[in-house]
C-alpha cells in the first residue's frame, strides 16, 4: 500500500487593504457591507471571519452558497478553515436573501452547534451574523 505525506495550508488568494480594529458588532457589519458585500447577493451564502487577539480580520472565507433560503453549512469547514489560519477567534456571517435577518430555528440550532464545537476545540465564537438588505441581527 502506498502512503502519501501531506502538507496542509490555506492558500492565500486575494489581498485588501484594511486596518480598523473590530471594536463591535457596528465595525463587523461595516467591514461586512464593503469588503464582503453580502447583501448584494441572491443566493444564500455563508462566509467565515477569523481575527487576532487584538480583534483584527485575518481573513475571510466562503465557505458555503446555498439556494434563494437556504445553505448547507459543514462544521468540518467551518474549523479546518479556523484552524488553518491560526486565529484564536472567528465569526460566521450569511445572508438572508430576502433581505430580512431575522433569524430562523435552524440559524439558531447551528449556532448553537458551532458554540460547542468551538469550547471543545478553544477557539473563540465571537457571533454568528445575519445580514439583510438593510438590517442585521445576530444569532448569539
Amino acid at each position: 500500500m502506498i502512503i502519501s505525506r501531506q502538507k496542509l495550508q490555506l492558500i492565500r488568494e486575494q489581498e485588501f487593504e484594511y486596518n480598523e480594529k473590530i471594536k463591535g458588532t457596528v465595525d463587523l457589519v461595516k467591514f461586512i457591507r464593503e469588503i464582503l458585500k453580502i447583501q448584494n447577493e441572491t443566493q444564500e451564502v455563508i462566509y467565515l471571519l477569523t481575527l487576532n487577539n487584538k480583534n483584527q480580520v485575518v481573513s475571510f472565507s466562503e465557505i458555503a452558497r446555498g439556494g434563494t433560503n437556504f445553505c448547507n453549512l459543514s462544521m468540518c469547514e467551518i474549523f479546518k478553515t479556523v484552524l488553518l489560519s491560526s486565529s484564536p477567534k472567528f465569526v460566521i456571517i450569511h445572508n438572508h436573501p430576502s433581505g430580512d435577518p431575522t433569524p430562523s430555528t435552524n440559524d439558531i440550532l447551528i449556532t448553537n452547534d458551532i458554540k460547542e464545537n468551538a469550547e471543545m476545540l478553544q477557539v473563540e465564537f465571537l457571533d454568528h451574523l445575519i445580514i439583510g438588505e438593510n438590517d442585521f441581527a445576530s444569532c448569539m
